[in-house]
């Protein structure tokens, strides 16, 4: 029989795609997978079916995609415990996310040989599973007690998530992290064995480049959600201050009075096209067709600084340029992949500087672009990702 592994997140799946990778690598080897995340609404469901191999079972934590009583319970219940962390300090799991005890129950059910957790209340699942003699593994997609801003950290049990950080890091049969400096950081504050990196890379692709367009300088942004706080402001600014004429296409969830906001600040030089949700599997040939990739982080709070998107891989798998902010994250694999990332200060002046100088040499450019390829599916290609997963998994099982 095979080994039974059970991978649970808090989100959608299609919102998480380390969980994706990690399901569907361990399910072509011969592991018996199954996932459970947060069924919101049908199409995302659909969306979460589509992204996963289908050898692996699929399971609602919990099911807020139906119109019914438990659902509106849930969802009452974990807004009322945020409150009650914003006003009185309280220090609750159930402000994590929905339906605590109706989700560790399913896990129990499951009985498996290895549990694999990710994301906040993931934490607190891990460890009372943990205390029941389960073996269970974690992967700290983020540095969950320092990853929000101020303003939204008055709804997070702060003092908890630290306390589950640290049993976690000192219980857990494994933990995994996104990038090195991450993996020193928790480390170091917790005084545990750093958590072996996984980075946030993709399956190699065998793509044709794009011949460059000498009269367009192109930009592409992708993410989650195309909105305020993430250095596209400074963007806008910076270009305004160009001789150069650009194309910035952005790739993402619209929040509708943001991306008013840039239409209407945008300078005559720059050219503003909006792109909706593009299949992971389409992302890559979509990328190629652009000159350079925008990867702008924060240095606040920590977590930003530290953690590597998935954006950046994206670039690198696509094999074009990147110009991204020098947070540690970033430098990390800066000076890894060298010759393909441009660092850049989150300030107006070293943006406009920064773009101008990349594409003043188009000989240059194409140089970056190549090494770019290279690296992103020689170097950081999730299939060497894979095997840290399977090493991990074949030690325990």
């Amino acid at each position: 029989m095979n080994k039974k592994i059970v991978i649970f997140t808090q989100s959608p799946i299609s919102k998480t795609p380390r969980v994706v990778k990690e399901a569907n690598c361990l399910a072509k080897n011969g592991y018996d997978v199954t996932v459970f995340g947060l069924w919101y609404e049908s199409s995302i469901i659909n969306k979460d079916f589509d992204l996963l191999d289908t050898r692996i079972n699929y399971k609602p934590g919990i099911d807020l995609s139906k119109d019914n009583f438990t659902s509106t319970i849930h969802r009452l219940r974990c807004r009322f415990y945020r409150e009650a962390v914003r006003f009185f300090r309280l220090q609750s799991k159930h402000a994590l996310g929905y339906g605590y005890f109706e989700y560790l129950e399913k896990l129990k059910a499951q009985k498996a040989n290895l549990y694999i957790g990710h994301q906040e209340m993931s934490l607190a699942l891990a460890k009372d599973l943990i205390k029941l003699g389960y073996k269970v593994a974690f992967d700290f997609e983020d540095y969950h007690s320092h990853d929000l801003l101020p303003k939204d950290r008055l709804y997070r049990p702060i003092k908890l998530l630290m306390s589950l950080e640290d049993y976690v890091l000192k219980n857990a049969i494994y933990c995994v992290t996104t990038s090195d400096v991450l993996a020193v950081e928790l480390a170091t504050k917790y005084q545990v064995s750093a958590p072996t990196t996984i980075y946030n890379s993709f399956q190699s692709v065998d793509l044709q480049e794009k011949k460059l367009l000498t009269d367009i300088n192109s930009l592409v942004w992708i993410s989650q959600v195309i909105g305020p706080g993430r250095g596209l402001e400074l963007l806008i600014k910076a270009i305004s201050k160009s001789k150069l004429k650009y194309e910035l296409t952005l790739i993402g969830k619209k929040d509708f009075e943001f991306c008013a906001w840039i239409l209407k600040n945008s300078p005559q030089n720059l050219k503003i096209i909006f792109a909706d949700y593009i299949h992971p599997n389409q992302i890559a040939t979509e990328l190629v067709k652009f000159d350079v990739g925008l990867a702008f982080e924060e240095i606040e709070p920590k977590s930003r600084d530290l953690t590597i998107t998935n954006k950046l891989f994206h670039y690198l798998n696509s094999g074009i340029a990147i110009l991204a902010t020098n947070t540690k994250g970033q430098r990390e694999i800066g000076h890894k992949a060298n010759g393909s990332i441009v660092l850049t200060e989150l300030e107006v002046d070293d943006i406009s500087s920064n773009l101008e100088e990349i594409f003043s040499d188009r000989e240059k450019l194409d140089m970056m672009k190549s090494k770019s390829r290279f690296y992103g599916n020689e170097i950081f290609c999730f299939e060497e990702e894979e095997e840290k997963i399977l090493n991990l998994v074949f030690k325990l099982l």
